[in-house]
């Protein structure tokens, strides 16, 4: 396949892509949209391209090895969207001036990062793939490890209320379309860098700007967490299809290893999150209200003597049986005086 070709379908199918991860999390909310939004999807076809971009099997393997170390990166991206806006001299901001603060600031931490590890792994590590593939595992442990704990602490994550404008989904579609293109081309000259610019952070920035424009910032900052634990997987997917894709072919090892980050990483990480929210959910009941102790309660009620000398209610079902003896008055009229009677019962 061309370069050109193969540049063009990463790139579209990419588009299309982003443009999905963004429907998916305002529909089904920031928990479950959020780790569906980070299956490996893009890389997917970011790794079609280096495969039949790069020359050789080693150069695939460092561009593959490379990724998970630009993902912990985009969690660090994903954890400044979460805490700067939370910061005392940034809430004083504007609204406007929150986001575009939040945004520069994620941006200059990706591209520090990135520089000093492109540095670091060109210069001192010269692109010793056996080396990059033990340091790919332990970034992708510590993305991980960074991702349960943003979990644990992960505000409500509710679905969105407004939908996202088409035209900021079209730019989000744009945007990473052209960033895939322009690294199947790069790879052509560094597999190193093209590794880690095809780990630009283009689809999680757009979807926190989509998300932040239309939303609020409740089911922006409520996707983090889930974003950060199912981005895992993709750092997943660049360690074993380094690994097997020279042994299984592409095609084989593109479809099981998509499977295996999804059974493994994906799956898990929703029910993970959910078990987190229902115990939360418990936890911030309020009390149900509890009947008073025995104690306060009355034994008994108080006996009601009735008076003989008001008339009785003739109709009132009476119990002979635990009727007390009682005192009957009969009047008896006589034509001149009235004469009292007594009768016992």
């Amino acid at each position: 396949m061309e370069l050109w070709a193969t540049a063009l379908l990463s790139g579209g199918l990419a588009g299309i892509l982003a443009v999905v991860i963004t429907r998916l999390i305002e529909k089904f909310g920031g928990i479950v949209g959020g780790v569906l939004g980070t299956l490996p999807t893009t890389i997917i076809m970011t790794s079609i391209g280096f495969w039949y971009a790069l020359d050789s099997t080693s150069d695939f393997q460092a561009a593959m090895y490379v990724g998970p170390i630009g993902m912990l990166f985009n969690g660090g991206v994903l954890a400044c969207w979460r805490y700067i806006p939370q910061l005392a001299f940034v809430k004083r901001m504007s609204s406007r001036g929150r986001f575009f603060f939040t945004l520069t600031s994620s941006l200059v931490f990706w591209c520090a990062c990135s520089g000093a590890a492109f540095g670091i792994i060109r210069y001192v590590l010269s692109g010793n793939v056996k080396t990059l593939l033990f340091a790919s595992i332990g970034f992708s442990v510590a993305l991980l490890a960074l991702g349960v704990a943003m979990s644990l602490n992960n505000p409500g994550a509710p679905k969105g209320s407004h939908p996202v404008p088409w035209t900021m989904l079209l730019l989000r579609g744009f945007f990473a379309a052209s960033c895939i293109l322009g690294v199947i081309f790069l790879s052509t000259t560094s597999s190193v860098a093209a590794g880690l610019l095809a780990m630009f952070p283009v689809i999680f920035t757009t979807t926190m700007i989509s998300l932040w424009v239309s939303q609020g910032s409740d089911v922006q900052i409520g996707a983090i967490g889930p974003m950060v634990l199912g981005s895992t997987s993709v750092s997943l997917y660049g360690v074993l299809l380094g690994l097997l894709a020279p042994i299984w072919g592409l095609p084989a090892a593109v479809v099981g290893v998509w499977f295996i980050c999804l059974a493994t990483i994906s799956i898990p990480s929703v029910l993970f999150l959910r078990r987190i929210m229902q115990s939360r959910a418990k936890t911030e009941q309020p009390p149900a209200p509890t009947a008073p102790p025995p104690s306060s309660l009355p034994t008994s009620l108080p006996a009601v003597t009735p008076n003989p000398l008001e008339p009785q209610d003739s109709e009132a079902p009476v119990d002979l049986r635990t009727k007390e003896p009682e005192l009957i008055v009969e009047s008896i009229e006589q034509p001149e005086s009235t004469t009292v009677q007594i009768t016992k019962l």
